[in-house]
């Protein structure tokens, strides 16, 4: 593959590449923030990343063990 032809096409899917290791690691985060009282509120479900193309995961129910 061309060099330009590769980076069009990275450039084209690195957002949805990206959003779902930080989907997942945000979603750790605020789990873990909830189970140690750091936030100002209890989540009960935590959400996803969505754009008018792109759709990542679902929303997760939050369980504090």
């Amino acid at each position: 593959m061309p060099k330009q032809e590769t980076l069009t096409h990275i450039q084209s899917e690195l957002r949805s590449f990206v959003g779902v290791g930080f989907e997942q690691l945000a979603q750790q985060w605020i789990a873990q923030q909830a189970r140690q009282q750091n936030l100002p509120f209890m989540p009960e479900a935590v959400g996803a990343h969505w754009s008018r193309t792109v759709q990542i995961c679902g929303c997760h129910q939050l369980a504090y063990a």
